[in-house]
């Protein structure tokens, strides 16, 4: 596949120097990136439909970053037009499926989508994205076989406490982080930190306060309590 790319970026490179619109558009969007990893993974037959790939200069859509744009000749890359189609569609016009089988293509397609973010104080799913998300100190499945075990479960709903997750697009936790809100002050976590007079388990906050001005940052610190008393772990 050595020689596709060769030519993708000779090609770019001549049409950089020939071609104002192409030009326009190579500095506008670089090539889309899923695309470029299939010229480089991926043997056509032929040359011909790299070479035609390369002078349409696919990239992804600003409107919906799951599909593509891209220049279909030279009058509408003069007109300054782009087509937008789905990522599937127009890979299908270069790679067959005995290339890029049907599921193949729909998992690189599935990629393509944006990273959601939600709260969540579900035991269950709070569980889930520590045990399956970012390593960290709280990841490890063998010493908490549940929720119930887990020294998180000290991070009480009902005193204001959810946590942020990030998700891909498969669903994968990608980031976790304890948010604290009580009507008075609001944060996230930053680090533990445990009470020397009173035991209680708190935690290291980046605070702000209402009302909250638009440049206001996290600056200052405070420590609160995760749990009552009753509930905090030895």
């Amino acid at each position: 596949m050595e020689e596709q790319l060769n030519t993708v970026e000779t090609l770019a490179h001549i049409l950089y120097g020939t071609r104002e619109w192409h030009r326009r558009e190579q500095m506008r969007n670089p090539i889309h990136h899923a695309i470029y990893s299939l010229i480089f993974e991926k043997a056509a037959p032929d040359l011909g439909p790299v070479i035609e790939l390369c002078a349409q200069w696919p990239h992804m859509s600003k409107s919906d970053q799951t599909k593509v744009a891209y220049t279909q000749d030279e009058g509408k890359g003069i007109a300054d037009r782009q087509t937008v189609t789905t990522f599937g569609r127009y890979v299908r016009k270069f790679y067959s499926s005995a290339i890029i089988s049907d599921h193949e293509l729909r998992d690189i397609a599935a990629r393509l989508k944006p990273d959601e973010m939600r709260f969540t104080t579900d035991p269950d799913e709070i569980y889930r994205a520590v045990i399956h998300g970012p390593t960290s100190c709280m990841s490890k499945e063998s010493e908490w076989a549940s929720y119930d075990e887990h020294p998180y479960r000290v991070y009480c709903p009902e005193l204001g406490w959810r946590l942020a997750v990030r998700y891909g697009p498969t669903g994968d936790v990608l980031g976790r982080c304890w948010v604290y809100g009580d009507g008075d002050c609001t944060g996230f976590v930053r680090s533990y930190k445990k009470c020397p007079h009173t035991g209680i388990f708190g935690l290291r906050l980046y605070q702000r306060s209402k009302p909250r001005t638009p440049h206001q940052s996290y600056r200052s610190k405070c420590t609160i309590p995760t749990a009552r008393p009753s509930h905090r772990l030895a």
